[in-house]
C-alpha cells in the first residue's frame, strides 16, 4: 500500500527484464509530478489525504521501482510494449 492519493490506495510494481515498473495511478498522475521542478524533487498531486504520507510515498517509490507509470500522462500512449523492446531486430 502507498498512501498519498486516497485512503488505502494501492499501486502495482511489476518486475520486468527492465528493472521495476511501478504503475502508479492516481498517486502520480502525470510525469511532471514524478519527474519535478527546480524547486522540488516530486510534486504531488493537488489531491491527497496526508501530505507528509505523500511525501514518504516518493521516498519509498524512489527505493522500490526503477520506473515510474503516471496514471494520467498521455505520453503512455506512445509507448507501444512495456517494458521497451531492447533487442534490436524485433
Amino acid at each position: 500500500m502507498l498512501p498519498g492519493h486516497t485512503p488505502g490506495m494501492q499501486n502495482v510494481a511489476i518486475n520486468t527484464t527492465n528493472g521495476v515498473y511501478l504503475i502508479a495511478g492516481d498517486n502520480v498522475p502525470t510525469t511532471a509530478n514524478w519527474e519535478g521542478d527546480e524547486r522540488q524533487k516530486h510534486i504531488p498531486s493537488s489531491i491527497h489525504i496526508n501530505l507528509i504520507d505523500y511525501y514518504r510515498f516518493f521516498e519509498r517509490m524512489e527505493r522500490i521501482c526503477d520506473h515510474v507509470l503516471p496514471g494520467h500522462d498521455m505520453c503512455l500512449a506512445d509507448i507501444p510494449v512495456i517494458p521497451p523492446n531492447t533487442v534490436s531486430g524485433k
